[in-house]
């Protein structure tokens, strides 16, 4: 179980999601920022419209929504918070941007007609009014918080809901949850290197996953059965294995970056001559994962190679470059992995690719 908050545009379906969700997913502790208004509103004897007036000259206000919402979050080890800027005050959930047409959503703000909202005549003044109250909002936060709850970088979890109905957005924002519960406790790496230099990122690998809390799956030793069998070898067990066990080995390790626990891989590139770790690089990518690329080739030429420009989300030039990185970086590594999938889909070339691996399934299908 996990803390989860909702932010999002005007009629994006805030609402909805948080009360589907929070039966989905049998949380007993689930609120919206409004309902909070609403009790300190009442605790001074105003409505809700009359309080966020008077806030927009009273900082006190804003505080003390804002420790209310930052109380609820550390109260509840499970909850669900829908609230524009709730993100910022529980840090710890995973942050949750419903994005929507404006017009689309004006439409649906018409047709709900909610006690709490305005009595519009016709959508077009929906529309007018609820762009004025979003900026309006907006200038709002930047002034008192710094904040633009619009930037879509803030977030873990994106979901247009324009085209889709509140029980498809449900079933999208359940399915990243669990995506999210799978690879970020704890968050898990394939580590990809040179046969040659396993005894030494190994011993790399025991110093950072103690320093970091961050798993990392070395196929030399931890999840490649045959490969352990043979691991006091280096290259030269190639020659002693049939080709059906070579096969098994890069099978063995393909299926280690296939976990659903593992949210990506980083790829260790030195002096040492590898064609294993390139290809898994490559095949990471089109599986829609994280790549980390460590380019230690003493050639300035190697590390500029093309497969690293295309494949890799980052690329770094050493251990400790890595290690800095990740550490900063430890808590949004699922807010990454939706931007790459995102970048990778969008690409033209790994598109063709695609769309080529597709069109293969639909003729073996048929036969």
């Amino acid at each position: 179980m996990v803390k989860i908050t909702i932010s999002g545009m005007p009629g994006s379906g805030k609402s909805s999601l948080k009360d589907n969700l929070a039966t989905k997913l049998q949380y007993a502790s689930f609120i919206s920022v409004g309902d909070i208004h609403g009790e300190i509103a009442n605790e001074k004897g105003m409505n809700i419209n009359d309080l966020m007036e008077f806030a927009k000259t009273d900082i006190s206000i804003h505080k003390e929504m804002d420790k209310k919402v930052k109380e609820y979050g550390q109260r509840h080890k499970d909850a669900i918070i829908e609230g524009w800027i709730a993100y910022n005050f529980v840090p710890d959930s995973i942050k949750i941007f419903l994005d929507v047409d404006e017009n689309t959503g004006a439409e649906r703000i018409y047709h709900a007609q909610r006690k709490d909202e305005p009595k519009y005549t016709s959508i077009q003044e929906t529309l007018m009014q609820t762009k004025k109250r979003l900026e309006d909002t907006c200038q709002g936060f930047q002034k008192t918080h710094k904040l633009d709850f619009l930037n879509k970088d803030q977030y873990d979890i994106i979901i247009n809901t324009t085209n889709k109905t509140p029980e498809e957005v449900l079933h999208l924002a359940d399915k990243k949850i669990i995506d999210y519960n799978q690879k970020m406790f704890p968050p898990t790496f394939y580590l990809a290197h040179p046969t040659e230099s396993k005894k030494e990122v190994r011993t790399w690998q025991q110093k950072f996953e103690e320093q970091t809390k961050i798993k990392l799956i070395n196929p030399f030793f931890d999840c490649n059965s045959l490969e352990t069998e043979m691991g006091h070898l280096g290259k030269e067990k190639y020659l002693q294995m049939s080709k059906e066990q070579r096969s098994e080995l890069i099978r063995g390790d393909l299926e280690g970056i296939a976990d659903k626990k593992v949210i990506g891989g980083i790829f260790l590139f030195d002096k040492s001559y590898t064609l294993g770790t390139p290809l898994e690089l490559a095949l990471t990518k089109l599986m829609g994962k994280l790549t980390y690329t460590v380019a230690m080739h003493p050639e300035q030429a190697y590390k500029k190679h093309p497969t690293f420009a295309l494949f890799s989300d980052e690329i770094f030039t050493g251990y400790e470059e890595l290690e800095d990185f990740m550490k900063k970086n430890k808590q949004n590594f699922f807010r990454d992995l939706e931007q790459s999938r995102q970048r990778t889909l969008k690409d033209s070339t790994l598109q063709v690719i695609y769309n080529q691996v597709f069109k293969n399934i639909e003729l073996l299908a048929k036969e």
